[in-house]
């Protein structure tokens, strides 16, 4: 970098004493200040050097009014930028007080601005002495002029002023000397300038001191602390000392404890060397049993599913054998299971890389008419159980979904027509006209006898009921059984409903609803094949009507509607009963 940049301003940008940038505003505003100070000492001793040349070409024959006028422009810069220094410096020091770590960089700065002021100092006391001498001598020369121009007279040799002022007045021109004597004037007045400037040039020397004097305390500050981490450094120093010693002994003791704990040790394993050589040895073996079974399990595998008849070689058997064979082991005809294959392919299903959705759908019928477990499943299809569950559970999401489910499934709402079971019984019309369904104590796994059903006394024998109750659960049972012969029927066509599954409970709740599904799809393409079943009842419709369920559980307060209803209904019976009963016993 040249002078010509650093006096531009040009100089890098300072960085902080860990060598590093500036961590905050305050500290690089602190940098920033300590650097135009620098530069500032910079110029300050440059324009030093300047005065002192212009200083040594006074009173020769360089000297000149433009000489005179550049030390004075020199000498007035140098002086307003002592003053900016003074004051940037007093700022410097405030703004150490909160950082610390700066003391020293500005300590250095501070002191090389001292020594440039006090170059700067002997530079102006330089100038005014020899700017007196100048003076004098166009003065002596002058008088000389005017008393005698040449006086030989003295005896003595001329002084080194006097052989100036000759060396001026043959220079100079009697008109010259005429305006010099206007420039002495002129030339006095700048000596008491500049002795102005040595005056606040002892100010800013003041305040300086004040400041050194303020950075002394702190550097006695400094020393007590450096005094007092001595003492703590070699009261630090003694307590190792205490601890290495202690630790030594430590040690030794600890040595000691360790060869008897050997000794010890070594005697014990001595005396039982031989349990320990039948422990090893028992050991070794149990290791090589666990082995060898873990190999024979793993690395030397026995085929499970070696049957040549595989699934889909027995599902075709059953396709192409008798009719009633595929209808005993799927619970459906052939053009039943053929026109299910389809609809569920219809829809958008199909079958995997390895099985094809018949052997699905026949898996899962199969499972469902059977009841059997998985493993049992597995074997008939010559599939492992992970396969046999997958496909069952994908089956059971397709028919259970809403592309099939809604399309043979229709729950019946308040729109529909009174079934006529009940509109042309008179013990239920008109009681039970409002009645959707009766699903309440129903359930899968569940097979009561017969002296355990409600309402089984009033069958076996001719007792009457005695009260409204009873009447009502009387009737309230004879309508239910269409529903638990409709939930028979069910049971009847697949296993699974009366055997606890192996499914999660999430599985267990979809079957029941595609079953439902899978019942009214045979009703609709074998309506004959109901027939097979022992009931008397059956729904001549199915997937016909329409509604839906409510949500959740009930509450209490709808619970207690249901049985305001209840009572109500049970009186009503219980009135038109004994209205019956009085008909009767009139005649």
């Amino acid at each position: 970098m040249s002078f010509q940049d650093i006096e531009a301003g040009l100089a890098q940008r300072p960085l902080s004493p860990s060598g590093g940038v500036p961590q905050s505003a305050e500290e690089s505003a602190f940098l920033g200040l300590q650097s135009s100070l620098s530069l500032q000492v910079f110029k300050i001793n440059s324009n030093v050097q300047g005065i002192l040349k212009l200083v040594d070409q006074l009173g020769t024959a360089r000297d000149s009014p433009a000489l005179r006028k550049s030390l004075h422009d020199l000498t007035e810069a140098t002086r307003q930028m002592a003053k900016r220094g003074s004051e940037d410096l007093k700022k410097l020091t405030a703004m150490q007080a909160t950082l610390p770590r700066y003391k020293t960089s500005l300590q250095k700065t501070s002191h090389d601005f001292q020594l440039s002021l006090v170059a700067f100092q002997r530079a102006q006391q330089v100038s005014v002495e020899r700017q007196r001498i100048v003076v004098e001598g166009v003065k002596l020369a002058v008088e000389e002029e005017e008393a005698a121009a040449q006086d030989q007279n003295r005896a003595s040799s001329p002084t080194p002023s006097q052989r100036q002022a000759q060396i001026l007045h043959n220079q100079l021109s009697p008109q010259e000397l005429a305006f010099q004597e206007s420039l002495i004037q002129e030339r006095e007045a700048e000596i008491r300038e500049i002795e102005t400037g040595i005056h606040e040039l002892h100010e800013i020397f003041r305040d300086i001191g004040t400041l050194v004097q303020e950075q002394g305390g702190l550097i006695d500050n400094i020393e007590s602390n450096i005094s007092s981490i001595a003492v703590d450094t070699s009261g630090a120093a003694e307590e190792l000392t205490t601890a290495h010693e202690y630790q030594r002994r430590a040690g030794r003791r600890a040595l000691c404890l360790m060869l008897v704990l050997v000794v010890v040790v070594c005697v014990v394993l001595l005396a039982r060397i031989r349990l320990y050589t039948f422990l090893a040895s028992q050991l070794v073996t149990s290791v090589r049993q666990v082995v060898s079974l873990y190999a024979r399990t793993h690395y030397d595998k026995i085929p499970y599913h070696t049957s040549a008849l595989s699934g889909l070689a027995w599902l075709n058997e059953l396709l192409d054998g008798h009719p009633e064979r595929i209808k005993t082991e799927l619970g459906v005809h052939k053009d039943v299971f053929i026109r299910l294959v389809e609809t569920l392919e219809d829809i958008g299903y199909c079958g995997s890389r390895y099985v094809s959705l018949r052997e699905q759908v026949a898996i899962f019928l199969y499972t469902c008419v059977t009841g059997l477990s998985v493993r049992h499943v597995g074997e008939r299809f010559q599939r492992s159980n992970e396969t046999i569950a997958k496909y069952f559970k994908s089956v059971l999401q397709m028919i259970s979904g809403p592309e099939f489910y809604n399309r043979y499934v229709k729950l019946p709402s308040a729109d529909d027509p009174i079934p006529l079971h009940i509109s042309t019984n008179p013990k239920f019309y008109p009681y039970l006209k409002n009645v959707v369904g009766a699903m309440d104590g129903t359930h899968i796994a569940c097979a009561p006898s017969l002296e355990e059903r409600p309402a089984s006394q009033w069958g076996r024998a001719e007792a009457r009921p005695m009260n409204a109750q009873e009447l009502f659960n009387l009737r309230h049972a004879s309508a239910r059984n269409v529903v638990e012969r409709i939930f028979g029927i069910l049971k009847r066509r697949f296993k699974i409903l009366t055997i606890p599954c192996e499914f999660s409970m999430a599985v267990q709740a979809r079957i029941l609803p595609a079953l439902c599904a899978i019942h009214n799809f045979i009703r609709i393409h074998d309506g004959d094949e109901i027939n097979n079943f022992a009931t008397d009842f059956y729904d001549p419709s199915p997937g016909e009507r329409n509604g839906e369920l409510g949500d959740g559980a009930a509450s209490v307060a709808e619970r207690e509607r249901a049985a305001r209803i209840r009572d109500q209904i049970a009186e009503e019976m219980w009135q038109d009963y004994q209205n019956v009963l009085e008909r009767l016993a009139d005649l």
